[in-house]
């Protein structure tokens, strides 16, 4: 099961995705946004690289494999320099103020 934004809501998507709902207590639904959260802060890496953001001329088999190199970077970036992403799980978000 992924999480996913509201745009996923719906019958076709109930048993793979878990988007915002009314339902959910609140340590939830902080966990849903952080966790939604750090995946833009993941596109956006990837997103600073030329070859994603502008028009690919090149084969669909090429596309894949600068696209795989592309998030190959960002992980090294994350795991061994200063950019780290932010932990989704964390003491704040466990907590019940409801």
């Amino acid at each position: 099961m992924c999480i996913a934004d509201g745009g996923y809501a719906g019958k076709e998507y109930v048993n793979q995705c878990s988007t915002p709902n009314t339902h959910d207590r609140r340590p939830a639904r902080r966990f849903k946004s952080r966790a939604l959260k750090r995946h833009e802060k993941f596109n956006g890496l990837i997103k600073s690289f030329h070859s994603v953001e502008c028009r690919f001329r090149h084969p669909l088999e090429r596309f894949k494999l600068v696209f795989e190199a592309i998030c190959v970077i960002c992980q090294y970036q994350i795991l061994e320099t200063d950019k780290p992403l932010y932990d989704v799980l964390v003491k704040d978000v466990l907590r019940d103020d409801d």
